[in-house]
Order: structure tokens, then sequence, then C-alpha cells
């Protein structure tokens, strides 16, 4: 089997990519630019000749591209929770699903996995989010982008094209190409503050992700596509014991600031509100302030039950993230 991925220099799509190269699969990568795939993969042990160089938005190349593969996984994407890039955020998302996803559909290829994003499912009133979860009634800038290209998809697999989707939570990992957002929270949790609001965080392992991708895309589909939709929740922590975990990983004390979830809100509002008078650069929005103080359960019972899979240790991922981050001179 021949899979054509997009974002293959992304956390998710590098592990992926790694995954099913590791498996014995053939693989042809979109990148813009090609040394860059190279080198990352080299560094893994993998000589990769098959790239093709285009932006995923120019559906002609894309699916010159693809043409004659087998399977295609589309992990890239723009993951932007600032208010003043809401438009690129939503355009570049939703136009990427017509390139690539669009050009998949109408060159039948016979497996497509869309990596979307449980944003898709944030309704903040719900105890537990599942994949019948109904999508939720979003306006901020990434979750609305996501949930356009979630109803677009859906369409799609309403019609029979044979697309399995997939819902991860935030995602933390070493070995990433680019230094992801949630990888980047890591760091400031290490160096600033971790915060101790209410609700949690959940969040996988980039590896558990790879290996979720590449036992779906060896599984049998479902006759009815809207049942292939699988939620990667990995584990559901408490503030605290994120702060305790993180602790252990790292091997050092860090600072807590406790913070109640709706003065945190209050917060993210006001800095959305100065950024369109001052460009100032800080990873607080309405949008984070809401995810990361309301956030709900998301239970992975339909991925568990299709492939077995069970998630490793949150200890363990934090313990390895953070040792690649040192090793890396990312943090001291």
């Amino acid at each position: 089997m021949k899979i054509f991925i997009t974002g293959a220099t992304g956390l998710i799509g590098a592990n992926s990519t790694l995954e099913l190269l590791r498996a014995g699969y053939q693989v042809r990568l979109l990148v813009r630019n090609a040394d860059n795939a190279r080198a990352y993969f080299k560094a893994h042990g993998f000589d990769i000749d098959d790239i093709v160089v285009a932006d995923m938005l120019d559906k002609a190349s894309v699916k010159a591209g693809m043409a004659g593969c087998d399977a295609v996984l589309h992990s890239a994407a723009i993951v932007d929770l600032d208010a003043r890039n809401a438009e690129r955020t939503r355009e570049t998302n939703l136009q990427s699903i017509e390139s690539v996803i669009g050009s998949a559909c109408e060159l039948g290829i016979g497996k497509i996995l869309y990596v979307s994003s449980m944003s898709v499912f944030y309704d903040f009133s719900q105890p537990v989010l599942t994949e019948e979860t109904p999508m939720a009634d979003v306006h901020d800038a990434y979750s609305l982008s996501k949930k356009l290209c979630e109803t677009r998809i859906r369409e799609l697999q309403r019609q029979g094209y044979p697309i399995i989707s997939t819902y991860p939570s935030a995602v933390f990992g070493p070995d990433d190409p680019k230094l992801a957002e949630s990888n980047s929270a890591i760091i400031r949790f290490l160096t600033s503050v971790v915060p101790l609001t209410s609700s949690g965080m959940q969040f996988i392992d980039a590896r558990d992700i790879a290996i979720a991708h590449r036992l779906l895309l060896e599984g049998e589909l479902d006759n009815d596509r809207t049942k292939e939709r699988y939620i990667l929740g990995g584990t559901f922590v408490r503030w605290p014991e994120l702060a305790d975990l993180l602790e252990r990983a790292a091997g050092q004390k860090l600072w807590r600031l406790p913070v109640p979830g709706p003065l945190f809100r209050v917060v993210g509002v006001l800095f959305d509100w100065v950024r369109h008078l001052v460009p100032i650069e800080f990873p607080i929005s309405r949008e984070a302030t809401r995810i990361v103080t309301q956030l709900p359960l998301a239970e992975s019972s339909r991925l568990h039950a299709r492939t077995g899979l069970e998630f490793r240790p949150p200890l363990d991922t934090l313990t390895d993230t953070i040792a690649w981050m040192r090793k890396t001179g990312k943090v001291k």
C-alpha cells in the first residue's frame, strides 16, 4: 500500500509517517520544503525520495501527486487560536478539504484518513464527549474552521466515500519537527507557570496517534461510513494532577498559579481585545481560556473496540517529551 501524506513535517504527520514506514508501507509526501522533510526522516533511518513539493491548496498539483496511491492521510492544517487570523484559518483549512480530500474522492482512492480535531465536539455543557455528541455551536477562529471542515467531511461520508475521521485531543510527544503549539505549552509550564483552574487537560501521545492511524488504515471499513469517526482522547487530568506529573517527569518544582475559571476567561477576552490594538504574541485568547477552564472528558471507547489500542501512561509521554526537549536544547 502506498499512502499519500500531508502534514508529514508536523507532530502528528511525522509520527504517523514513521509508524507507516516502520510497518513496511510506501509513502509519498506533500511538503513545502523537501530538504527539511528528507533530513527529518533520514535522521530516523529512512531515505524518502517520493516527495511532491506544493501548497496543499494547489488542487491540480495535489491531485496529480496522489495519483497511483492507495490511501491518503490528511493531517496538515493551520492550528491558530488568534482571533485576528480567523478568516485565514477558516479559509485555509476549509480549502484544504476540497483540495486534498476532494481530490482523493474524485480519484476513487480506497481509504482516506482525515485528521480532524476534538474541538468540533466542544459543547462545554456536556459531561462527556463521544463521537455521537452533536457538533458544538462554536464561533472562535480555530474551532469554527474545524467545524466547517467537519461538516463537509460528513457530507462526503454520507455519500459513501471511504473517509475515516480522527479527533485528537492535545498532542504531546518527542521528535517534533516544528515544535507544535501543544509541545510549546509544556515549555511554558516548565519555564513560567502551570495554571490551577477549573476542568483540566486531555492529551495523547503523538506515537499513539500514529499507531491508531496505521491500524485504522489497515482495517476494513464499516459499511456505514458515518461510524468511521474516532476520538483519540488519551488521558484526562485535572490541572493539579498535570502539575504533579510535569514535576515528576522534569524532576523539578514548578510554579503553580491558582486562577478561577471565570476570571481566566475574562483575561482571554481582554487579550483578544488588546491584540486588535497592539500586535502582542501571547498564547492567551478567549478560545484558549474557554478550552482550558471548561474542557469535558472525551472518551475513546470506539477506537479501543475497533483497534484494541491502549494509550501509554501519561507520565511516560511527558518524561520522553521533556527528555527530548532537554536533549535538543529547548529547555534546560
